[in-house]
């Protein structure tokens, strides 16, 4: 079972995360249609990692050591590996969980507004950081898998679902 966002979703072993959680529409990002390049899947593995593939050849270049062992993965490429509990939360969904915080009320303003600034800050670091290092896949993948209308349109469509849930203030 993969809980997602908070949401059970029913996945198979062998799916990816973000093939499940896309399936349930659930909020993540992608940009490179699951390719391992754009790195914006990236999710964080809140339980049940041992449940999941190791790290490929991707997740390694783009994430840094430090972010692997806070339990950071990329949804393209982390498979579901048994018959075990997993429960995952996308950048995605911590970003609007912190956008809820920000407007609350719960705290000092200031407080709010800097752990959501620092929090948008490491994400946007994070993301650079890890990008030139597989970019240069990115014409390979795309010669290999090249898009196709059916794909642009699911993903013009999931991206804007997503980011219409960033302004959703639901705790």
């Amino acid at each position: 079972m993969l809980e997602f966002n908070g949401e059970k979703i029913a996945a198979t072993s062998g799916e990816t995360l973000l093939q499940a959680a896309r399936r349930r529409g659930a909020h993540i990002w992608f940009v490179c249609d699951g390719r391992g390049v754009c790195q914006t899947c990236e999710c964080r593995i809140l339980e049940g990692a041992g449940f999941l593939t190791e790290p490929t050849e991707l997740e390694r270049a783009g994430l840094s050591e430090d972010r692997r062992r806070r339990g950071y993965r990329l949804a393209c490429q982390a498979r579901l590996a048994g018959t075990g509990a997993v429960r995952a939360l996308s950048r995605a969904e911590e970003l609007r969980r912190g956008m809820a915080e920000l407007f609350s009320g719960r705290g000092s303003a200031a407080e709010r507004a800097g752990r959501l600034g620092a929090d948008a800050f490491r994400a946007a670091a994070d993301l650079l950081s890890g990008v030139p290092l597989v970019a240069p896949r990115a014409v390979f993948q795309i010669l290999a898998f090249p898009p196709t209308p059916a794909r642009a349109a699911a993903y013009l469509r999931d991206n804007l679902r997503v980011a219409s849930r960033l302004w959703t203030a639901r705790g």
